[in-house]
């Protein structure tokens, strides 16, 4: 993200080398020249906002086949440039939304009946200005939850065209109980119905705790509350001179770039220390970087809906999300980059076969070849079996995690006790070092774990010995 910056020059035709790069926002300075044909190397590119530059000429075919391949709509969802007008600075037909050049005039720019690109900021307790070229006005909401915030969802229908223009689902974006919730969106003007929701149908007030929410329409507030039952609805705004709705940025799980990356965080809090998120070199840190912005898996992975992307949600309790992170985390807690196989860069040096151990149950992935953080499920990463269809409740969550003699090193992660579907922990004859988690008593299905010949510290959890299912353990 370089918007607005007084950058010179022109786009490198070496852009091409960063085959990872999902999001490219220059847009707001000083570039000339061409776009590269280079540009269209960027397999994993989702959104890129090239506007107000002073770039020129034809977008190399290469750069549209990203907008246009065959999973709609394409795999570069976003992409704006100045392609506006009769006589644009970019010739672009592939392009989701034109801009007119700001050095194309000598006054400023007026609004246009272009796509509005959502605020960049990211969402605080109070409605921001909105940047000039964004003919949208902003929405709020403020929730502060009370003791089952899972319970808590809403949605906001634009009535003018009986559409819904944002929501949210229970069990995704609340999960902390008493927490303050602050979220700000960009929509068009109009008539709306804002509608909170309680899955238990007692409200957020006041029976479980002093829950409330606030909902500010272009910086007014529009509605507020807390004592209902299981629904509460308010309308507000107009349809009077009301354009027909344009062609909106195809977002992947509706959230723009920065909201998908809040809410995600939100989620991982339940799992993880919220402050090691803050702290770049723990692996938290680097498994929630990973996951906002570099996993390449299709179709993206959603912080407010479980069923996309498929993965394990345990019965549909759980984003798949989690347990991703929780693998994505163990990854660099263990120096995966150092593996002597499957790491993320190894190539095609992935060839593990996980212990059998007779189960009766289908499995998938215990012959996986794939290099970890790579785009496929986690369950085909190489040195992992996740339970099989015929366990609908447990499908595609992890059973068994098998790293004999594969140069593991670091420390066990505290994560991994989240994931209660885990049978077989097999991690010996590496260089892991400190203590076993107290966590892992949290492990009810754990049979096996297998830590040998590590430089594994102190004392067996207590919690071990009341696991009814355990049955081997190596410390040696």
């Amino acid at each position: 993200d370089l918007n607005d910056n007084d950058i010179t020059g022109s786009i490198s035709n070496r852009i091409g080398e960063l085959r990872r790069l999902a999001f490219f926002q220059i847009d707001h300075n000083m570039l000339s020249g061409t776009i590269p044909s280079e540009m269209g190397e960027l397999e994993n590119l989702r959104y890129a906002y090239m506007d107000h530059n002073e770039l020129r000429g034809q977008m190399p075919d290469g750069v549209c086949a990203l907008r246009n391949s065959a999973s709609p709509p394409g795999v570069l969802g976003v992409f704006v440039t100045d392609c506006a007008g009769t006589d644009p600075e970019v010739s672009c037909p592939c392009c989701s939304s034109c801009e007119p050049s700001i050095f194309l005039t000598g006054s400023p720019v007026t609004a246009e009946a272009t796509t509005a690109k959502p605020s960049s900021e990211t969402p605080t307790s109070s409605p921001t200005t909105m940047e000039p070229t964004c003919s949208a006005v902003s929405f709020t909401i403020n929730v502060l939850t009370d003791q089952y915030p899972s319970e808590t969802s809403w949605t906001l229908v634009n009535t003018c065209f009986n559409q819904t223009q944002e929501s949210v689902a229970p069990n995704t974006l609340y999960y902390l109980m008493n927490t303050s919730h602050s979220n700000e969106y960009c929509i068009p003007s109009g008539a709306y119905t804002f509608t909170i929701n309680d899955t238990y149908n007692d409200g957020l007030c006041c029976s479980h705790g002093p829950g409330s929410y606030a909902v500010a329409y272009d910086g007014e507030q529009v509605a507020s509350g807390g004592q209902f039952a299981g629904a509460e609805s308010t309308s507000f705004g107009s349809c009077e001179a009301v354009p027909s709705p344009l062609p909106s940025p195809a977002f992947p799980c509706n959230l723009v770039p920065e909201e998908r990356a809040t809410q995600i965080r939100e989620l991982l809090s339940i799992i993880s220390d919220p402050s090691l998120f803050d702290e770049i070199s723990s692996p938290q840190a680097k498994a929630l970087e990973w996951i906002t912005k570099d996993d390449a898996i299709e179709p993206m992975l959603c912080p407010n809906d479980k069923t996309a992307g498929g993965g394990c949600t345990r019965g549909g309790n759980v984003n798949p999300l989690v347990q991703r992170d929780v693998l994505a985390a163990f990854y660099f807690a263990t120096e995966g980059d150092s593996w002597d196989q499957c790491s993320a860069n190894d190539g095609d040096n992935c060839d593990r076969v996980v212990t059998p151990f007779g189960v009766s149950n289908q499995r998938v992935g215990d012959k996986g070849t794939e290099n970890w953080l790579g785009p496929t499920n986690e369950c085909e990463w190489g040195g992992m079996a996740c339970w099989g269809g015929d366990t609908p409740d447990l499908n595609l969550c992890i059973d068994q995690l098998d790293f004999d003699g594969d140069g593991l090193s670091g420390e066990l992660i505290p994560e991994l006790s989240s994931l209660d579907s885990l049978r077989f922990l097999i991690l010996e004859q590496g260089n892991i070092s400190g203590p076993i988690p107290s966590q892992y008593g949290d492990l009810d299905r754990l049979m096996v774990l297998d830590i040998d010949f590590n430089q594994i510290l102190g004392h067996i959890p207590e919690d071990f010995f009341r696991l009814d299912q355990f049955e081997a353990a190596g410390f040696e």
